[in-house]
C-alpha cells in the first residue's frame, strides 16, 4: 500500500504579499520614468527672482525638460506672431486673379463722382452703370435658376436642406441686385426728365 504524498502545508507555499508589493513597486518606478514629476523644473522656476520669474515658468510647459523635449505627453506647439493683413499671393502658372463666375469684385467698381461737368455726362455715367448692373442681374437670375434646379434634383433630405439654405442666399442676392437696377432706372428717369 502506498500512501499518498502529503500535501504542502500553508506555511510552505508562501504568502502572495511579497509578490504584490514587488509588482506595485515596479509599476510605481515605471510610472515615474514615463510620466515624470516635473517637480524639479517647478522648483527651479519658483527660485527665480524678479519680473522674469513668471515668464520663465510660463515659457516651459508642464512636463517638458529645458531642451524643449516634452516628456510623457503632448506639449503645446509654438506659433508664429500675427503678421497683419496678408496680400494675395498668386501662382504664376495659374495666372491673374480669377473673378468668380464672371462677377466683378466690389473693389473694382468705380466710385460715383461727386459732381459732373454736364447733365449729359451724368446720364452717360448712370447708363453705363445701369448696363453693368443689368448684366449682374442676368447672372444672378442664372444662379437662381441653377439653385432652384439643385433643390428639385436633390436626392436626400440633407441635400435638399443644403440646397434650400443656399437658395435663400441666392434669392436675397438676386433681390438686392434687382433693387439696385430699379434704383438706377429711377435715377435715369429723373435725369432725363
Amino acid at each position: 500500500m502506498t500512501s499518498p504524498s502529503p500535501s504542502a502545508s500553508p506555511e510552505e507555499q508562501g504568502s502572495p504579499l511579497p509578490a504584490i508589493l514587488v509588482g506595485v513597486a515596479i509599476l510605481g518606478v515605471a510610472a515615474f520614468f514615463i510620466f515624470g514629476s516635473g517637480g524639479a523644473e517647478e522648483a527651479t522656476a519658483s527660485r527665480v527672482d524678479g519680473p522674469s520669474a513668471n515668464q520663465t515658468a510660463s515659457d516651459r510647459s508642464v512636463g517638458s525638460d529645458p531642451s524643449g523635449r516634452v516628456r510623457g505627453g503632448i506639449g503645446a506647439r509654438g506659433v508664429d506672431d500675427a503678421q497683419g493683413p496678408r496680400s494675395a499671393r498668386l501662382n504664376p502658372v495659374v495666372g491673374g486673379v480669377i473673378e468668380g463666375n464672371g462677377l466683378k469684385l466690389p473693389a473694382e467698381a468705380p466710385k460715383t463722382p461727386e459732381s459732373f461737368a454736364s447733365k449729359s455726362e451724368e446720364i452717360a455715367y448712370y447708363e453705363e452703370k445701369l448696363t453693368n448692373e443689368k448684366e449682374m442681374l442676368e447672372k444672378r437670375a442664372l444662379f437662381l435658376d441653377r439653385v432652384n434646379q439643385n433643390i428639385l434634383n436633390a436626392r436626400s433630405p440633407e441635400q435638399k436642406q443644403v440646397a434650400e439654405s443656399r437658395g435663400k442666399i441666392v434669392q436675397k442676392n438676386y433681390d438686392d441686385q434687382k433693387e439696385k437696377v430699379e434704383a438706377l432706372e429711377r435715377r435715369l428717369a429723373e435725369l432725363r426728365g
